[in-house]
């Protein structure tokens, strides 16, 4: 008997390898790409800084807390001048500029902000900005359009095409406005771009706001693309089970003060957990439970040598009698302060009871092990069927010019793919037989510009 089960699974826009997405960027308390490169600061980072919803005190995203930055006041006394975003996309023979492109953006301007002249995109740093959003909240270049209101998220597209010879801009996949766009000139017009495009800078005063993603995309979507894409979401985000509040039990009680174990799950990077002992440090964490398959840390603010190299994770439901080792390896490298790195391991069983252990610092450190954030990750719950039959992870996934995505398997079941443009009918593009282990799936049809939903059925 087949027993379908829908479940909260990725949904991402599908483009054939002649129309792609080239860049997404969803500042997970970094400038690290999902897509494409990774973003640089145009100038430094000044006081832009990387949190989430909650810890802003700004409102959430589709009712949840996520994680934004919040870039400042751009002008020519900050030290924050914009961000660099390469596009990721390659040039036809054709042409030495991109003439065809469209950039989405999900933002929140507050109300400080709200009346002022608000930079989006400049061709180049501290320049004049070629899209802005104006005093009324209106956004535009020569002319302006729609409403932009203070304390609300939005979705902007910025859409150009020199085929058509015009510009137009949407708020939440409605269209807004249109402007004309001169011709091209030995290959350049109004709006060209280069391999680099600049987000918030100008040579005059922008304002400040908040940026959840970006996304570039090398084609001049059609309007039923964006209308697709509507408003401001997250790409699938495993959820962090740890919560400010649950109950944290330290290996030591070797640390000062103020940097006590609680820190590590207090959602601020500006506090941090350090610990003296230097070998074998780390933290149990009770839960409300769930099944972990990744973590998420962030580097404490100072003294690289302090950053844990290794880690074990064990789990236990006997509110921390035994415990059973579920991962251990390396930490990836912290490059930089207040970065956050990921680590993912495969996992199908749920515990309420976690401990994390971080056997050696990257130093070795002569003082302490120290850490800012430690967050347990877990796969979005599936939406039906019975319990044990479930995708136990998704992971957004580029194979070459194509989309895909990873699932962790059981042996000897089956799981069906299948995709929609209009959520009425599903088609089946392949099926996987499970492995036990993580498959890849790509989709390799040849439709062009078709705007796609995935969901994939476990048959028994």
């Amino acid at each position: 008997m087949k027993i379908p089960l829908t479940f909260a699974f990725l949904i991402i826009p599908y483009f054939s390898c002649f129309a792609e997405i080239t860049g997404y960027w969803n500042f997970n308390y970094s400038l690290k790409a999902t897509i494409g490169e990774n973003l640089e600061w145009a100038w430094e980072q000044g006081d832009a800084a990387f949190g989430t919803t909650d810890t802003f005190a700004i409102p959430g995203i589709q009712g949840k807390s996520v994680n934004v930055l919040k870039f400042p006041d751009s002008d020519e006394l900050s030290d924050f001048s914009g961000i660099e975003v390469y596009v990721g996309a390659e040039l036809d023979e054709d042409n030495w500029l991109f003439n065809e492109y469209s950039i989405i953006v999900d933002i929140l301007y507050p109300e400080t902000s709200s009346t002022d002249t608000r930079a989006i995109v400049s061709n180049a740093p501290i320049e004049q900005a070629s899209v802005i959003i104006n005093g009324e909240g209106k956004i535009g270049g020569t002319s302006f359009h729609g409403e932009i209101l203070a304390n609300n998220w939005y979705r902007i597209a910025i859409v150009v095409s020199h085929s058509s010879n015009n510009i137009n801009y949407y708020l939440d996949g409605n269209k807004v406005g249109q402007e004309a766009i001169g011709g091209l000139i030995d290959g350049e017009g109004e709006h060209s771009l280069g391999d680099f495009f600049y987000l918030f800078t100008t040579d005059e005063l922008s304002k400040g706001g908040y940026i959840s993603s970006v996304q570039f995309h090398n084609l001049a979507l059609p309007d039923s693309v964006v209308s697709d894409l509507g408003g401001t979401t997250k790409l699938y985000e495993p959820a962090d089970i740890t919560l400010p509040g649950d109950e944290v039990v330290p290996t030591s009680d070797n640390s000062p003060g103020g940097e006590q174990a609680p820190n590590a799950i207090d959602d601020n990077p500006s506090t941090k957990y350090l610990n003296f002992d230097k070998v074998d440090t780390g933290l149990t964490i009770t839960t409300d439970g769930g099944v972990v398959t990744g973590l998420a840390l962030t580097s404490a603010n100072d003294a690289p040598d302090r950053d844990p190299a290794n880690y074990i994770l064990s789990g236990s439901n006997d509110d921390g009698e035994t415990f059973t080792e579920i991962a251990s390896g390396d930490v990836p490298e912290f490059v930089e302060r207040f970065e956050r790195q990921t680590v993912s391991f495969e996992n199908d069983l749920a515990y309420t009871t976690y401990e994390l252990i971080f056997p050696t610092t990257v130093g070795p450190s002569s003082c302490c092990m120290q850490i800012a954030e430690i967050e347990l990750l877990t796969g979005e719950p599936e939406a039906g069927g019975d319990e044990g039959n479930h995708i136990d992870s998704t992971v957004l996934a580029p194979f070459g010019f194509r989309f895909g995505f990873s699932i962790n398997t059981d042996e000897e079941k089956s799981y069906m793919v299948e995709a929609t443009g209009d959520f009425l009918q599903w088609n089946r593009i392949e099926t996987i037989n499970g492995t036990g282990s993580s498959v890849q799936f790509t989709d390799t049809r040849n439709e062009v510009f078709q705007y796609q939903y995935y969901r994939v059925r476990v048959a028994e």
